[in-house]
């Protein structure tokens, strides 16, 4: 069973926790509205699920934003430099991403991607 509008239901449960505490959140029966709009939450939803899947489809490259993977591998100054043109984004990072499952950071460190959470190395 999917849950709509996970991220906006969290975000509502972590305000009203916040608010009113763990016990009167869950068994006070409080009554909460939102301004959340269903039709408007299923098309972004669809959208966003769309757009993921063909960019993994693609091969995972933001169209220009593609730079070459070093044969000899890379290191964090070429990172740092090949991502330049995209910034940070709050907890997002912009990584480098090697053809053989790793990824590169700005900063140097380096993530095994794969399925599951990533495992961060440290910088070489």
């Amino acid at each position: 069973m999917t849950r709509e509008a996970a991220y906006a239901v969290e975000q509502v449960r972590q305000e009203v926790v916040a608010r009113y505490g763990e016990q009167a959140a869950y068994a006070s029966g409080l009554d909460v509205f939102t301004t959340l709009r269903m039709p408007e939450q299923r098309a972004a939803d669809a959208a966003l699920r769309t757009a993921l899947l063909a960019h993994e489809q693609g091969g995972g490259r933001l169209g220009e934003g593609h730079v070459d993977w070093p044969a000899g591998g890379a290191t964090p100054a070429q990172a740092a430099a090949a991502l330049a043109a995209w910034p940070d984004s709050g907890e997002l990072r912009a990584a480098w991403v090697a053809p053989g499952g790793e990824a590169l950071l700005r900063d140097g460190r380096r993530v095994a991607l794969g399925h599951g959470p990533p495992h961060w190395k440290p910088a070489a």
